[in-house]
């Protein structure tokens, strides 16, 4: 079943094929490759606040293809809120369960209600809000390279985002018996996706790269207490 951009609404969830050319695409591989050069204890196969780490991706964000993409889908404005690096290789071959994505990075712990439990990962302050403030969320996930059935690609439950926030036992539950909609994409492709939309994905058959840069864009403010956390440099 294709996932058509003119669907995301209902489906939660779009392949766009063909966002940035091959050489943008070899570009940003190879300031990646250099970055993990140069900071060897950087972990190759995942790493946050990517933007930071790696100015191309921060210019990739706020690029008009990009950008605009993030506000048509939220229908307003959009600010960067996490960059993330993900690589699927041989020596780290994961799998992820279905989940839906929760937690959200903030510039600082504060309490707020609604929100938590809270958490800190590489640093960053993360939070779980309340299902408005990730209704008013988008997710990129840009390929670098092909992502065929074979690769461990993402897989989604269409229309799954409009079931709300759910707990663990009630995921588990709800896709038991589903297989999901594999989000297979060429290289300079990306999924579009709301983050409570179910998703998960298998380890790959036939390992090899399969770099993904994983960009969060949000609207409007967190909270009155709490602000996004700033993903790119001034």
């Amino acid at each position: 079943m294709p996932l058509p951009i003119a669907d995301f609404e209902e489906n939660g969830a779009a392949v766009l094929e063909g966002l940035i050319g091959p050489d943008e695409v070899q570009a940003l591989i190879a300031e990646i490759e250099s970055l993990l050069l140069r900071e060897p204890a950087l972990p190759p196969h995942a790493f946050r606040d990517a933007a930071r780490k790696v100015p191309r991706i921060a210019v990739l964000a706020k690029s008009r293809v990009l950008n605009d993409l993030a506000e048509n889908a939220l229908g307003s404005p959009v600010r960067l809120i996490q960059a993330i690096y993900f690589d699927k290789t041989p020596e780290s071959n994961w799998k992820v369960a279905w989940h839906q994505d929760l937690a959200v990075p903030a510039a600082l712990k504060a309490e707020a209600s609604g929100f938590g439990p809270w958490s800190l990962k590489e640093g960053i302050p993360y939070v779980q809000p309340p299902a408005e403030a990730l209704g008013r969320m988008v997710i990129i996930r840009l390929h670098l390279d092909d992502c065929g059935p074979e690769n461990g690609p993402l897989r989604v439950l269409a229309g799954s985002h409009s079931w709300g926030r759910l707990r663990d036992e009630d995921v588990a539950a709800t896709v038991s018996g589903k297989e999901g909609v594999a989000c297979t994409v060429g290289a300079g492709g990306a999924v579009l996706m709301k983050p409570l939309t179910l998703h998960a994905s298998s380890s790959a058959l036939k390992p090899g790269h399969r770099r993904v840069v994983h960009l969060e864009y949000a609207t409007g403010d967190l909270a009155p207490s709490l602000d996004w956390f700033k993903a790119r440099p001034s």
